[in-house]
């Protein structure tokens, strides 16, 4: 392996990569250099042209005559070609060739950079153009609109750019002489920009990238020689793994042996199948089915399914489906049986397959069939007990209205009697007698109407428990700041004499029954008024917020708190954990009723002496 011609071949894979990298950053470089000796070329002749155009446009300018600037003898034709100032200053004038070849001149000078004003038919011998000149003449005639090429001038590289002169109607001045008509193409103007400024500044960074492949190619290559140890490292561990395959292939088959074992002795019954086809099962799957071991191997597998269920099969053994589900089966007489079936695809002697638990869950079945029985009967039984709870509640009121009444008439007669006895002359002894008589029965009227009220309200309540459980739940978008603002108004003077202040955060709407949970609510605030202590500031918050799905609410006082192990008791009908508290004990099992008729939950957080919080989570708004 170390010989192999592999790694050469990767050496050299490595090194055409490297330089056909280096040869592109190359090539691109020089690209980008001859891109700005183009754009320079075309910054000169569009100065170029600008100049000839804004002579053009004044009809040419007047300046100095001196020995590098004397008149132009092809302007002799010219009315006023040379005029005398005032003061005697000899002037001439300069046309927009003059001034073009002047301005050229000067950029040679300071640039390098060579312009040349050329026709087919010049004036000036001068303008002549050279023979590549001529050929971009000639393009432009055929339609081309500039030229280009790279040519060798005076022992220098030059880029050479051309562009063509259109005729417009103030070079008639000058030109009209020549037959030339406006659009004409009557000559061109040629930029050479020198490449040895370039070719430097390419010459220049050319070690540096030299230096930076070669960096990249070693670096490339040590990471070869590294791989390649590795790589030679892992195949002597390999050489090693390889005297090991006969033991690790008897484990195997050792393996598969208690694999066996455990197959036949699983619960429910156990296949394997590849695409369906049954490749191996377990005894209980035999147990189960009615088929012997010999008839289920090379069975099609579906055929343990019954028809019904067969797609839902079929699309989840596809989707690779690895949760439990329940289907129907079918066994060897034709009978159906309700089916629990869970797989996962495994390898399975060299291949993949697909391993599937087969459950019978007929006793299953029968025991949910006897519980939904049994719900149906509770729920029977509690329909009538709130009828029995409704209609007693109701009854009792007519008899308890007639004893408050007689009970008030009693108190009125008391009265009375009491104001008779005092009007009359008794001796000291009988009023002795009767003050026993007279304070027992002002007692006992007390206790009548105490014991009315506290049935009252009982009834009360058990009528609003009761009803809870009746009433249809007409669901709807609630608007819970007006709503919690109105209970509070409600209870307005409650909070005032016991000094409670009360606190709204902004509260989000949420789906439910509005008189349900207004009555939910009066009971929640009610019962932090009632458990609010004398000694100290009281505060009753309430707040809520939204997840994606439900909207819950808090109801958080600073009271007397509730003790960890009273907390999953105060929930349940008449209980009261302290009777010193007005209430029958109903409030919070009214809530809870409520939550349950929404499919919502209560609970609370609580500290004895730090407060309660009760959480109450409705459906999320639409």
């Amino acid at each position: 392996m170390k010989n192999n011609p592999l790694w050469l071949l990767v050496t050299i894979f490595w090194t055409i990569v490297v330089g056909s990298f280096a040869w592109h950053e190359s090539n691109n470089n020089l690209d980008n250099l001859m891109k700005q000796a183009l754009l320079e070329a075309h910054t000169s002749y569009n100065k170029d042209l600008v100049y000839r155009r804004w002579v053009a446009t004044h009809g040419g300018v007047y300046v100095p005559v001196s020995t590098q600037t004397p008149a132009n003898p092809y302007l002799k034709n010219i009315p006023e070609r040379d005029i005398e100032t005032p003061s005697g200053r000899q002037l001439t004038l300069i046309n927009p060739a003059y001034m073009t070849r002047q301005v050229q001149k000067l950029a040679e000078k300071q640039y390098g950079v060579k312009g040349h004003i050329t026709s087919l038919k010049p004036l000036r011998p001068e303008n002549k153009p050279d023979a590549w000149e001529t050929k971009a003449l000639q393009s432009f005639e055929n339609g081309k609109t500039s030229a280009e090429a790279i040519e060798n001038m005076e022992g220098q590289e030059f880029l050479r750019v051309m562009f063509p002169f259109i005729t417009e109607a103030s070079c008639l001045k000058c030109h009209s002489a020549q037959g030339y008509q406006v659009g004409d193409i009557r000559g061109g103007i040629s930029v050479s920009v020198p490449l040895e400024p370039y070719l430097l500044v390419y010459r220049a960074t050319l070690p540096k990238r030299i230096v930076y492949y070669v960096g990249l190619w070693l670096l490339g290559m040590l990471g070869v020689t590294w791989s390649r140890s590795k790589i030679n490292l892992q195949l002597l561990k390999t050489e090693s793994a390889l005297e090991k395959s006969i033991k690790i292939e008897k484990m195997l088959r050792e393996s598969e042996e208690r694999f066996r074992a455990l197959h036949d002795a699983s619960f429910g019954g156990v296949i394997i199948h590849d695409k369906g086809v049954i490749l191996d099962c377990n005894q209980g799957l035999s147990d189960m089915t009615g088929f012997t071991h010999e008839e289920l191997v090379g069975m099609n597998g579906l055929k343990l399914i019954a028809q019904d269920s067969l797609e839902l099969v079929v699309r989840n053994v596809k989707s690779g489906y690895t949760k439990r589900y329940e289907v129907e089966g079918i066994r060897k007489d034709g009978s159906l049986y309700p089916l629990s079936i869970k797989g996962k695809n495994v390898f399975y002697r060299g291949r993949e397959a697909r391993v599937i638990e087969f459950r019978d869950i007929t006793e299953r079945k029968q025991a949910e069939e006897v519980r939904d029985k049994l719900h149906i009967q509770l729920d029977e039984r509690s329909k009538e007990l709130e009828q029995i709870v409704y209609v007693t509640s109701h009854d009792l009121r007519t008899p308890l209205f007639s004893i408050e009444g007689f009970g008030g008439m009693l108190g009125v007669s008391y009265e009375k009697i009491l104001s008779a006895l005092e009007e009359e002359d008794l001796s000291v002894e009988a009023r002795e007698r009767l003050a026993p008589l007279m304070r027992d029965s002002k007692e006992s009227i007390g206790y009548i109407r105490s014991g009315i009220a506290s049935m009252n309200a009982l009834l009360h309540g058990l009528l609003q428990f009761s009803r809870t459980g009746r009433i249809e739940v007409v669901k709807e978008d609630v608007d819970m700041n007006t709503l919690v603002t109105g209970i509070f108004k409600t209870f307005k003077i409650q909070l005032k004499e016991r000094g409670i202040t009360t606190e709204i955060t902004e509260l989000p709407s949420c789906m439910g029954d509005k008189r349900q949970i207004h009555q939910l609510f009066i009971n929640l605030i009610g019962n932090a008024i009632k458990c609010s202590e004398q000694n100290k500031p009281q505060l009753i918050k309430i707040s809520g917020q939204t997840d994606e799905t439900h909207t819950v609410y808090c109801v958080e006082d600073n009271g007397i708190g509730i003790a960890q192990e009273y907390q999953g008791k105060i929930f349940e009908i008449f209980h009261q954990l302290n009777p010193e508290l007005d209430g029958e004990g109903l409030g919070l099992s009214i809530v809870r009723r409520i939550m349950e008729r929404h499919q919502g939950r209560v609970w609370v957080d609580s500290e004895p002496g730090r407060g309660s919080r009760f959480y109450v989570s409705f459906p999320k708004a639409r």
